[in-house]
Formats: structure tokens, sequence, C-alpha cells
């Protein structure tokens, strides 16, 4: 086969870098997409290219959220190897956990009653680990040659397996805060029998369709307080970044933050142990204050964006010099994050005068903050990625 051959040289096109795609809105939905090669995006270049890309931008348009995607895609992957993955996974990090497994399974002609064993067993460990009404998605495997193509001898024999090993993912469906998504994309391979963006984006339609109403109706609750100081610690420490001066870029991004939004300073702050140090810094000198003196150190404490019109009116920060000096009263800071999820740091705006902050503002300061944040991560040591 043409696939076959493509492997066989090392031809094959697949995305390379950051596996996680971002798309703009507010509030994001945090979502793990585990699978084979159909989510490593084989086939394409770049995963925002990929399954995943076109995914994060489907559901940002159903939801009129953002969407968060961190891919996590292994040729070839069994339930079984999955389940050893999982395994090194924060999955209380996300909001939604989607499992597209069982091509290779079904093309070995696994036996069904041990794949629903392994795969309960995946589910079960997913929904222990996660926060609390964690939804887990599982997508209905193709029958070829949707996915991969195969020659009409072998394809009738794959097509009935296919449809017994679907039987237990429709099973498994009755659990609680589990959803099966149907998935028929029909022939939809490119040229040469790989699957190009076109692809991919006929792919992420049913799997959209499929999550968004779930998405709606459950949002997980996410525990109070879940940081874990000494982990975001050692996150920071890993990425050797606190001594660099900041980039032209990083520069360049802040002094964009300020004046997009017309407010008298921005900044890029890290939560250093017991202090903040400002990386970057517009309206404002660059230096450290200590962290209980730091509006940011309670935006990486929490989960999202923290917005705050009036800190004056607010007790948790009344008492602060900068706030009781007037110099802060409106404040915004979107989360940044190390490689390994953990929350370091923040994209903060503050004003001496309290204002509105809108939904399309939050969606903006979030597309800021994931720029700000690959630019960190430009420069972080290899060994911390």
């Amino acid at each position: 086969m043409v696939v076959g051959a493509a492997r066989a040289r090392g031809e094959l096109p697949r995305p390379w870098g950051d596996p996680r795609v971002h798309a703009m809105g507010p509030d994001p939905d945090r979502i793990l997409l585990v699978g084979a090669g159909i989510v490593r995006g084989l086939g394409v270049a770049s995963h925002e290219l990929g399954l995943g890309g076109h995914l994060a931008r489907r559901l940002s348009a159903l939801t009129g959220r953002g969407a968060d995607i961190e891919l996590v895609g292994v040729p070839s992957l069994t339930v079984t190897a999955a389940r050893r993955l999982v395994d090194g996974l924060q999955l209380e990090r996300y909001d939604a956990v989607v499992l597209m497994l069982g091509a290779r399974e079904a093309i070995g002609l696994r036996n069904p009653v041990v794949w629903e064993r392994d795969l309960l067993d995946l589910v079960t460990t997913v929904r222990e680990r996660g926060v609390p009404a964690l939804p887990v998605f599982l997508v209905s495997i193709a029958p070829p040659p949707s996915v991969v193509p195969f020659d009409g001898v072998i394809a009738p024999v794959v097509t009935r397996h296919v449809a017994r090993l679907n039987a237990v993912l429709d099973r498994l469906g009755a659990l609680p805060g589990v959803h099966v998504i149907p998935f028929e994309p029909g022939d939809a391979l490119g040229n040469n029998g790989l699957a190009d963006t076109a692809t991919y984006a006929a792919w992420s339609r049913p799997i959209a369709t499929g999550m968004h109403a779930v998405l709606d109706d459950a949002v997980p609750v996410r525990p109070a307080g879940v940081t874990d100081e000494q982990l975001r610690q050692a996150s920071l420490d890993a990425m050797g970044i606190l001594d660099d001066p900041p980039s032209a870029e990083l520069e360049a991004l802040s002094r964009v933050a300020r004046d997009l939004f017309g407010v008298d300073g921005a900044a890029v702050n890290l939560i250093d142990h017991d202090r903040q140090l400002s990386k970057s810094a517009q309206g404002f000198p660059r230096g450290e204050i200590p962290r209980s003196e730091s509006l940011c150190a309670t935006t990486v404490e929490q989960d999202g964006i923290l917005v705050v019109e009036d800190a004056q009116r607010d007790a948790r920060f009344s008492a602060m010099p900068s706030v009781a000096g007037g110099v802060v009263r409106f404040y915004a800071g979107h989360p940044v994050e190390a490689p390994d999820g953990q929350r370091v740091g923040t994209l903060c705006l503050f004003d001496a005068e309290p204002r509105p902050f809108t939904s399309a503002d939050r969606s903006l300061l979030r597309e800021l903050a994931l720029r700000v944040q690959a630019e960190l991560w430009s420069h972080v040591r290899v060994s911390a990625r």
C-alpha cells in the first residue's frame, strides 16, 4: 500500500512540536484527546491542520467558548497502552476526555470480551482520577477504508469485527458520565490513501457535534485550591527563565496588551516562591514585590482568568499597598503555564480606575496570554519540555 511504503521510507507527513492546540474564546474547555494515528495527525505537518486543530475551532464555534485541546497521539495505540499512558497525566486538569481507540484491536481481531475488560479499566481510571462529573467520550471505530486503507480481501473481516467492538462501546456508553459518539466518516481519505487537512476537518464535525451538548449541560466542577505549590514551583524552576532578560517579543506583547485595552499598565509576572517577579512590564518599572502583595498570586492559585473590576471594593485585595494607594483598582490576569500545565505566572492588566471587562475582552486577553506562554516556552531548556 502507498501508506505502508511511505511509512517505511519515513516520508509520511506528521506534526512536530507542542501537541496542544487552542481556539479563541473566553472560559475555554480543556480537553484531552487520546488516540492513534488519527490523533497524531499523520498526513499533515501541523497539529493546527490535523484533527485537534479542526476539533478545537469547531467546538469553539458551537459553544461560544475557547477550546484548549491536548493531544496524546501514538500510532497503533491500543487500549492497554493508553491505560499506561494516562498514569503519567494530570487528569484533574481537564474538563473532558476523548478516547479514539480500537482501530488496532479491530485489525488484530482482538477478543471483544477481553477488549471490553481493558476499556472498562481505562474509562474507570479516567473517571476516578479526573474532576467530579468529568465526561468521557468514546468515539466509535470507523469501518475500513474510512481511516485506514485496506485491500478488498481483509476489509469485510475487519468491518465485521469493528461492529463487534462498537457494540462494546455502546454498552459502556450506559455508564454514568460516559458518552459514545458515532463516527462514520465514509470513504474520506485524501490522495494516495493519506489524510489531509480537509479530511481532518470532515472528521472533526461529528465529534464536535457529539461533544457540544454534553459540554454545555455538564461542565465539571473543579475543586477550589487544587494547586500543589511544590509541583508548581518545581515546574517554574525547571523552565530556567527566571534570570533571563525579557526578549523583544515579550516586551512587544506586553506593550500590545496595554495599548489594546487602553489601561495604565500591563505585565508578564512570574510567581517565584514568596515573590512576584516581573519579566516584562509596561506602565511601571520591572522588579519584584512580595507575593502577599500580588494580585497575580491569586490568579495562579485558581483555574482561569481573574477579573477584579474594582479592587478597592474587594476584601481580598483592598488592603494591598497598590490597591489602597490608588495605583490599582481594575485588574485582569490570565494564567501562563509551564509546559507540564502548572500555572507559573500571568499576563495581567491594571488601571487606576474601575472598569468593566466583557466576554470579548476575556477572549482577547486569553489569546495574548497564549502568545506570551509560547514565547516563554521558546526559551525553556529542552529538558524541561
